[in-house]
């Protein structure tokens, strides 16, 4: 499952460069083409990429300007590894979710609405005998 952002949130993740052994991570590097998609449409949007610290660990991000489905890649240009994600971008992001439990006896199911990550406060249990 893909993360969910509203429009012009800033896309904050994180990948390693790792050395030819496979494990070891590289520091130092500056060299990467970032390449964005959105609803399999590669996109002008600019990608910043910097390295966190000095560990082989770098940051990439990005700000969509649109809702859809955003992919973006890294060619990590050292060692020709391919790092990407994606995440799912609109104006409110709406889920439902539910529950349900029972003891043998009665079953009990709860039904809400989740706007932007957040409950709405009226939930509605049902019961049944």
């Amino acid at each position: 499952m893909s993360r969910q952002i509203q429009i012009g949130d800033i896309v904050v993740d994180q990948f390693p460069a790792l050395d030819f052994d496979g494990y070891s991570k590289v520091s130092g590097l500056a060299a990467f083409t970032a390449s964005i998609w959105k609803d399999g449409v590669v996109q002008a949007t600019p990608v910043t990429i910097t390295e966190i610290g000095t560990n082989g660990d770098y940051k990439v991000s990005f700000t969509p300007d649109a809702a859809g489905f955003w992919r973006v890649e890294v060619l990590i240009d050292y060692n020709k590894d391919i790092w990407h994600n994606e995440c799912e971008v609109g104006n409110d992001l709406v889920d439902f979710g539910a529950s349900m439990a029972d003891n043998d006896d009665e079953v009990f199911f709860g039904v809400w609405l989740e706007v932007r990550g957040q409950r709405r406060p009226r939930s509605i249990p049902c019961r049944q005998k």
